[in-house]
């Protein structure tokens, strides 16, 4: 007989746990998901993300073995689906590390090293990231002329380093004036990493600033 204290773990009362977390975070969560749930409706006629975890919780509560193969069996043709798909080896690694969370919390728990024996998610392929010049950004900016606040918000992210998703949440009454330059003191809550920090634009920046304030 389960107890009243029970209750149980369902999708929204994940996103309700990790509420606290930045926005972009639980986004990307909630795409992996919808991505498994995609393969799911896909693969498994008339089934949902819902009934394949209460089958395998079934199944690890009679077999631990059989629950195993069936999970790493199940995840394997996930990893092979977005592969099918087009997708990038190391955006389905991504995937998988924002839905092991959600697993964890269903009671699917998934360990390193049989991840590391079980899952084959293909040879990443890193490219080297290319620099943009000083005229690359002018040209860029430039091409914002006719919209003053989108070539701001470049020009700001261009000098200050801040994250676009900092960068729009950014208040008024973050900015500080009372300096040579312009300084951005960007609150905790937003930022990626949950740390606050400051920053500077530079002057040439500045009017810009000033427009669209």
């Amino acid at each position: 007989m389960s107890s009243f204290l029970t209750k149980k773990r369902t999708y929204e009362g994940y996103f309700r746990r990790i509420s606290n977390e930045p926005e972009s975070t639980q986004h990307n969560k909630k795409m992996a998901i919808k991505n498994l749930e995609n393969f799911v409706t896909e693969n498994y006629d008339g089934k949902t993300l819902d009934n394949i975890i209460e089958e395998l919780l079934l199944v690890k509560k009679n077999d631990s073995l059989e629950f195993e193969n069936t999970l790493y069996d199940i995840l394997q043709e996930w990893i092979n689906w977005n592969a099918g798909a087009g997708k990038k080896s190391s955006t389905t690694r991504t995937m998988f590390s924002n839905l092991r969370g959600y697993l964890y919390y269903r009671g699917i728990k998934t360990d390193q090293q049989d991840i590391k024996e079980n899952l084959k998610f293909g040879k990443m392929v890193v490219e080297e990231k290319h620099p943009l010049t000083y005229e690359e950004y002018r040209s860029i900016t430039n091409a914002y002329n006719r919209n003053p606040s989108r070539q701001a918000l470049f020009l700001v992210l261009g000098s200050s380093g801040m994250r676009i998703g900092e960068a729009l949440r950014i208040k008024k009454k973050d900015l500080d004036f009372s300096h040579s330059r312009i300084r951005i003191n960007i609150p905790a809550e937003i930022t990626k990493t949950r740390k606050g920090r400051t920053t500077y634009v530079s002057k040439e920046v500045e009017a810009l600033v000033y427009q669209q304030l």
